[in-house]
């Protein structure tokens, strides 16, 4: 069973956030809320709110052992080509994969086995918030 939990890009700060660190010593968790300029999370911990993106776990870390999110960088040694993608949900295929930026096409479901590609030679490079520059081709 895959542990579920999340992280969030903080907008205004932009700063990558840990939901499990928003929380106090009483073990309080945020509170997140759908606004119309997004969604807000609340933290009993600081006493605010920030507007966020939130990124969910995959459930699978890379080679080095670093959890892999939604909106990371990965890069692979398995194709000479491109060895970039990204790491989106979508929903067409119930699950989240590896995409090629700026192709909309079907890669790798993650979580499935696939022939092309080795977890073992997967490693996170960066995230689509802090480390733009990696998807310019």
């Amino acid at each position: 069973m895959r542990e579920i939990k999340f992280r969030a890009w903080d907008k205004g700060r932009k700063v990558m956030r840990n939901i499990a660190d928003l929380s106090n010593v009483g073990g309080l968790m945020p509170t997140m809320v759908v606004a119309n300029e997004g969604i807000r999370v609340f933290s009993p911990f600081d006493d605010a709110y920030f507007l966020a993106e939130l990124m969910q776990y995959t459930g699978l870390k890379d080679k080095n052992g670093k959890e892999i999110y939604e909106g990371d960088i990965l890069r692979t040694f398995d194709y000479e080509n491109q060895p970039t993608f990204i790491v989106e949900w979508r929903s067409e295929h119930a699950c989240f994969g590896m995409y090629w930026p700026g192709n909309t096409g079907y890669m790798k479901g993650i979580g499935y086995d696939n022939r092309r590609t080795s977890w073992d030679n997967i490693e996170i490079i960066g995230n689509i918030y802090e480390n733009i520059e990696l998807l310019k081709v």
